[in-house]
């Protein structure tokens, strides 16, 4: 698309790059609430359209039953400029107080190119996967199956993967220790 689409659900500005790198491109948002935060930043054009994934699951059809009783785990995950601050430990053992195995544990692509945090969910017994780079075409792709092969969808925050889990009819829930991202935005 000729335009900067936003990548994941936000509650406020929602836009992954500052906005003087693409004043002149058309920005596509998720939200009014999206909208209102870009419009008080001085970005413009914006124009709310939803979460593409509304359209690629309307264009899909429906989604298969689920193969087998196992949850998804979406840890919190930084982004480019800025990695997450919080506890893997304690959400691995979060995870094992609630979920029975099998569990997946998807990780963005910067988390799960540190052997170290990969590492602490394989050794819990976790299957570990990545949907990719945001800008992967396939990104969108790939949740959704990871989401369509699952009942149960549970990040430890309000994100994404929560609100196209339950779009998707899974059961969701949100628990563990809370993560951050380190910068301002």
């Amino acid at each position: 698309i000729r335009g900067h689409l936003q990548h994941g659900w936000s509650e406020a500005y929602g836009l992954s790059l500052p906005p003087r790198l693409v004043s002149w491109l058309p920005k596509f948002v998720y939200s009014d609430a999206n909208v209102a935060a870009c419009v008080e930043r001085g970005v413009h054009p914006v124009i709310p359209l939803g979460d593409p994934f509304c359209y690629l699951l309307r264009s899909r059809g429906d989604r298969p039953t689920a193969p087998t009783p196992s949850t998804i785990v979406y840890p919190l995950h930084g982004w480019e400029q800025d990695d997450i601050v919080g506890s893997h430990d304690a959400l691995i053992r979060a995870i094992r107080d609630r979920e029975q195995l099998p569990v997946t544990v998807c990780l963005y692509w910067r988390e799960f190119d540190q052997p170290d945090v990969r590492r602490r969910y394989e050794a819990a017994g976790f299957r570990v996967i990545t949907h990719g780079y945001r800008d992967d075409p396939l990104c969108t792709l790939r949740q959704s199956d990871g989401l369509s092969a699952r009942p149960r969808a549970v990040p430890n925050r309000a994100a994404t993967a929560l609100w196209r889990g339950a779009l998707m009819g899974l059961e969701t829930e949100i628990y563990g220790p809370v993560f951050s991202i380190l910068g301002d935005e």
